[in-house]
């Protein structure tokens, strides 16, 4: 009797099926004609690692005899199979070539492709059946049909080459033997999705840039169309990707501006340093009064006597000793402002007593002024000698005229 004739089973064999074969331990998304559980959907973004339970009982394959083998194999057909499985379901998106890669196996292991009657013998589509090693199974899908991708445990029960002993040989203990599956997207075009339809083509239950198939897809990875990936997508540094806020502005090595944004994408939001002095400009809320010149900014030497403020503290041109300011050239010891300088304080020369504007000026020969061309009617040195010198010869002509008698 073959598989597809298998009477419907009630809800107690099933039950006691499961129980036996362990097959409680995995979820069952759907049921084979052969009561065989389902361990998950193949989906074309899904990359599944699992192990073939080799305690489990053979569900499907059986001896050519009865037309219960796989009827398909490459390169040999028409085996008899006997040991456990572990099945998945595939369903077709779009028809065309679906190209599935099984790696990770440590023994030998069968991979097989049935139709929706999950019959190895009339059902077979396609299988694999190298003595060992990572391989690969290519077969025509159908859009809307549904697939059983069987892995078959050979190396369980067959012990002549690569069984799946610890020792690698008949004498050693059976495990349970490991695989990856994963379909290769570069070659299957039955099983893409299609980024920007709206719909979950691959049944993986992500959609359109939500599934990880579109990684690279521009659509989903450049939506501002500034040429750059964002950070949504694999290997992306675009920080802003939302044409919406800005984001065509903002990447990696664009010119950063003043409008609120980390344009470069360096962490920094309007940090403007054109002329690199390592100070931002005052334009962007920095501290840099002139972002033009590298040698003007606050930690820049002042230069006296240019016009220019080096060190943006808003003077220009101040240096130590000068007319301006405290301790450099506006205070004491200067010409401004303070006592000792020239301008506004005792002992200077402009506006206190004892200085050189308010008073006289300081008493000069004989007790007067004698200094000439002040501005003031003085008396100068040679007249005053010759009145004096007049004034004796008067006095001497009048004792001799006058002599006094005692």
């Amino acid at each position: 009797m073959s598989l597809r004739t298998l009477p419907c089973p009630n809800v107690l064999t099933v039950v006691l099926s499961l129980l036996l074969t362990g097959a409680w331990a995995v979820p069952s998304y759907a049921v084979c004609p052969a009561t065989v559980p389902i361990i998950d959907q193949l989906s074309c973004s899904a990359a599944l690692t699992n192990t073939v339970v080799h305690t489990q009982a053979n569900q499907l394959g059986g001896d050519c005899a009865s037309e219960q083998c796989y009827s398909c194999g490459v390169p040999l057909a028409n085996e008899d199979q006997l040991s456990p499985e572990a099945v998945y379901t595939f369903q077709c998106q779009v028809t065309g070539n679906a190209h599935l890669n099984i790696t990770g196996m440590t023994c030998d292991l069968d991979i097989y492709v049935l139709d929706d009657s999950c019959d190895p013998f009339f059902g077979c589509v396609e299988g694999s059946t190298a003595a060992f090693g990572d391989d690969s199974v290519d077969f025509d899908c159908v859009a809307g049909e549904t697939y059983y991708v069987v892995i078959e445990a050979y190396g369980v029960v067959h012990h002549a080459s690569n069984p799946c002993t610890d020792t690698g040989d008949a004498t050693g203990t059976v495990y349970s033997p490991p695989y990856t599956l994963e379909f290769d997207l570069t070659q299957s075009s039955g099983c893409p999705e299609d980024c920007n339809d709206g719909d979950d083509n691959d049944v993986d239950g992500f959609t359109d840039c939500d599934d990880t198939d579109c990684g690279a897809d521009p659509v989903c990875c450049d939506l501002d169309d500034d040429g750059i990936f964002g950070l949504q997508c694999a290997g992306g540094t675009d920080c802003d990707d939302d044409p919406a806020a800005g984001g065509a502005a903002v990447y990696p090595g664009a010119p950063e501006l003043c409008d609120s944004l980390d344009n470069d994408c360096n962490g920094f939001v309007d940090d403007i340093d054109a002329d690199g002095d390592g100070f931002i400009a005052e334009t962007c809320g920095g501290d840099d009064c002139d972002d033009t010149k590298a040698n003007v900014n606050p930690a820049a030497t002042e230069i006296p006597d240019n016009d220019i403020d080096e060190d943006c503290d808003g003077e220009d041109d101040e240096a130590t000793g000068d007319d301006d300011s405290a301790g450099d050239d506006d205070s004491a010891g200067d010409d401004d402002t303070a006592a000792g300088d020239d301008d506004t304080a005792a002992g200077d020369d402009d506006t206190a007593a004892g200085d050189d504007d308010d008073d006289l000026e300081p008493p000069g020969m004989f007790g007067c002024d004698c200094n000439v061309g002040s501005g003031t009617a003085r008396i100068g040195l040679l007249p005053l000698l010759v009145l004096v010198a007049m004034l004796s010869l008067v006095a001497v002509l009048s004792r001799r005229r006058y002599p006094l008698t005692r």
